[in-house]
């Protein structure tokens, strides 16, 4: 009994320590924190994150979608996405003062996975995955943002969050009705 328990503690040793493992928040846009549980400083990483990977999904969508409405939404999602991420530079340069948040210079460790996975769908399922992937990933974002919106101590990031719900809104409504017309289509 004593072998498999010290077995178990020298595996655990072995694995990185989960502080060690992270790059600092402040350099990648991550946040750990739950949707009503955020800083003013992790909501900014979050959404940042999100507007841009949800950028670069859109222009793939423009680029790779096989119906026009999914070229169309990818289209959208980059115009939008692209004026949040403007308003809450704005709004986070008047917020954060002495707490430096920075745009993220690169996808974190789930978007980097999520647009690996987007890049390497062929092209004839493109569509079905876009729309599956954009789902969720729209329902994490509205969560963090009326999660904000709810429980946010910045005033300002409150109004910010309160203007990112319609457009989350928006969106997961366009997907939710692309994703019965793509299973049926493909």
């Amino acid at each position: 009994m004593r072998k498999p328990l010290l077995s178990a503690m020298c595996a655990l040793a072995l694995l990185p320590s989960p502080a060690l493992a992270q790059s600092p928040p402040s350099q990648v846009g991550a946040t750990v924190a739950l949707p009503g549980e955020q800083t003013g400083r992790s909501f900014v990483q979050y959404m940042w994150m999100i507007d841009k990977y949800e950028r670069a999904a859109g222009r793939m969508a423009e680029r790779r979608g096989q119906s026009a409405a999914v070229r169309e939404l990818g289209r959208d999602m980059i115009v939008r996405h692209q004026a949040l991420s403007r308003d809450l530079a704005r709004v986070a340069d008047h917020t954060q003062v002495g707490n430096v948040v920075t745009p993220p210079p690169a996808f974190d460790p789930p978007r980097q996975r999520l647009f690996g996975e987007l890049s390497q769908t062929p092209d004839s399922t493109f569509d079905r995955a876009f729309i599956a992937q954009q789902i969720a990933v729209h329902r994490e974002a509205l969560a963090y943002a009326q999660g904000y919106v709810d429980h946010g101590g910045v005033p300002r990031l409150r109004a910010h969050a309160r203007q990112m719900v319609p457009v989350l809104r928006d969106h997961l409504a366009v997907l939710q009705g692309l994703g019965g017309a793509a299973v049926a289509v493909n």
